[in-house]
């Protein structure tokens, strides 16, 4: 049954846009408020990479086109569903950090049910390693994650971190530096990726290279565009665009220039931090583009 909490509430179609953003900021704090002491906890890992390199890596189908070994003892973040790639153990193992990152729960709630969003977080914790340090994301959304997680003793012996992701960032939105803070109240991104490079940033890495970050889920989710088959989230994701309710036109008009804004966002905020798109099919060309291979031998 779908939670009343999360449908839209049709009056804010007659509201003035100003006090409509002024609601929707308000419920985020509240909802924020019931997190707080958990999200403040994040402050440790503010800058704890500065100076380093870290490689962001999605479930788009470029993926497979690198040898994903070749990073095994790097610095990794790897994105929602990535756990169920068949060289995961291999690269997240003991060697140097590995951290993954999930996004908040999200609509639409006849499809992504409570039970729904359960069988996806057992499936993370058969497939996850234990020397990962993992961030899941919280925002107006009911039940969050950690509400899941704990009713259904999830995760015990994990290195668990709750970020929350609900600031409302529109066409008045001017973004600030201080606002990449997984310590309090983050964007509400579009996608994972953005949350991904948003704690890269926060973290300090100097150098930041994203594989797998296509984006390519969003303007053609028809055609399976990941580089996995299988799994909750893909399963789920079939389902959902085989809707007679799915709107094709409002993924590519609305996420995808929501996603695309939120990098060229991050773009005009990082001066002191690089970030590099090693994917040549990727949708986020506003982040220059390096050859894999080459840097890998760089640093040897």
């Amino acid at each position: 049954m779908s939670n009343n909490l999360n449908q839209p509430n049709k009056i804010k179609y007659f509201l003035p846009p100003f006090i409509v953003r002024f609601l929707n900021s308000a419920k985020s704090y509240i909802e924020f408020l019931k997190c707080k002491d958990h999200v403040i906890a994040n402050k440790k890992f503010k800058d704890i990479h500065k100076g380093k390199r870290c490689f962001v890596i999605g479930s788009g189908p470029s993926v497979n086109d690198f040898d994903l070994t070749l990073i095994k003892d790097e610095i990794l973040i790897g994105l929602n569903s990535f756990y169920i790639h068949p060289q995961f153990k291999t690269i997240f193992s003991d060697t140097n950090e590995k951290y993954m990152l999930s996004s908040p729960l999200h609509g639409p709630d006849d499809a992504w049910t409570e039970e729904k969003w359960k069988e996806m977080l057992q499936e993370a914790e058969l497939n996850l390693t234990k020397n990962c340090t993992l961030f899941y994301g919280l925002n107006n959304y009911q039940p969050n994650a950690q509400e899941i997680i704990d009713k259904n003793n999830l995760f015990k012996g994990y290195k668990i971190n709750y970020y929350f992701s609900s600031r409302v960032e529109d066409d008045w939105y001017l973004p600030k530096l201080e606002h990449i803070d997984f310590s309090s109240n983050l964007w509400s991104a579009s996608t994972s990726s953005v949350l991904g490079i948003l704690l890269a940033l926060y973290m300090g890495f100097d150098e930041i290279y994203l594989i797998g970050v296509d984006n390519s889920n969003i303007s053609l989710p028809k055609d399976n565009p990941r580089f996995m088959k299988g799994g909750v989230e893909h399963e789920n994701e079939v389902k959902i665009s085989e809707s007679e309710t799915f709107s094709l036109n409002y993924f590519t008009s609305y996420h995808l220039s929501r996603t695309l804004k939120q990098y060229e966002f991050m773009n005009m905020l990082c001066v002191n931090n690089k970030i590099y798109n090693c994917s040549k099919s990727s949708m986020a060309d506003m982040f220059p583009y390096v050859d894999y291979y080459e840097i890998i031998e760089t640093k040897k």
